[in-house]
C-alpha cells in the first residue's frame, strides 16, 4: 500500500507539472473562466468566506496570520531569507538538501528477463517557492490560489538487472546484484494559479 501510494502521488506531481508547462508552451489562448454558481437546498444559509468573522471572532484574524506567514519572507534555520511555507517545510519533513525522500519498501518483479525494483522517490523543488498566495478569498465561496516555485519535479531511483543472453542467466551488475539507475522529470519556473469553490453551512 506504501508503495502504491507513492507511485500515485509522485505520477499525480508529474501530470500535474505536465499540464502547468503544456498550457504555459502552448501559445493557445485558453477560454475564460466558466461562471459557476454555488447553491445548496432551499433555505441553506451558506458560510460567506469573506466575512469568517461573522461566524468565529478571530476566524479572519488567524487565517490573515496564516496567510501571511506562509507567503512572507522570514529567516530560516540556516540564516537564509525565504518564504515562510519553505521554512515550515524545512523544519518538518525536506532533508538538509531540500528534499523530501520517500523510501519504499518493494521487493520489485521480474518478467521476460528483466528484474525491477523501486529504492525510493524523491520530490525535488520544494524549497525553492518564490511565491505563496493561498486561501485568498474571490467570493462568498471561493478562494484563489497563486503558487509559484523555481523548479518542481520528481526523481526516481530504482534497481535494475536484465538476461543475460549468452548464459541465459539474470546479469547482476553491481555488488547489490541489481544496478542503480536514476529517473528525473523536473522543471523550472513553475506555477500554479487554481481557485476552488467551497459551499459550508
Amino acid at each position: 500500500e506504501m508503495v502504491d501510494g507513492a507511485l500515485y502521488g509522485g505520477m499525480t506531481l508529474v501530470q500535474v507539472i505536465a499540464i502547468v508547462m503544456a498550457q504555459k508552451h502552448t501559445g493557445v489562448d485558453l477560454p475564460p473562466p466558466v461562471d459557476i454558481v454555488v447553491s445548496g437546498a432551499d433555505k441553506t444559509e451558506l458560510i460567506d468566506l469573506t466575512d469568517l468573522g461573522s461566524i468565529l471572532s478571530w476566524g479572519d484574524m488567524v487565517l490573515d496570520e496564516a496567510r501571511t506567514y506562509l507567503g512572507g519572507v522570514v529567516e530560516s534555520k540556516r540564516g537564509e531569507q525565504v518564504l515562510g511555507i519553505t521554512n515550515l517545510l524545512q523544519s518538518l519533513i525536506l532533508d538538509d538538501d531540500g528534499l523530501l525522500k520517500i523510501p519504499i519498501i518493494d521487493k520489485g518483479f521480474i518478467a521476460g528477463g528483466v528484474e525491477l525494483s523501486l529504492y525510493n522517490v524523491t520530490l525535488v523543488g520544494l524549497d525553492s517557492f518564490a511565491k505563496f498566495e493561498v486561501l485568498k478569498t474571490s467570493g462568498p465561496q471561493a478562494f484563489g490560489n497563486i503558487i509559484r516555485l523555481d523548479k518542481l519535479g520528481v526523481t526516481l531511483r530504482m534497481g535494475l538487472s536484465v538476461e543475460d543472453p549468452n548464459t541465459e542467466q539474470l546479469r547482476r551488475l553491481n555488488t547489490n546484484k541489481l544496478e542503480t539507475i536514476t529517473v528525473s522529470l523536473i522543471f523550472k519556473d513553475v506555477e500554479i494559479d487554481t481557485s476552488v469553490m467551497l459551499a459550508l453551512d
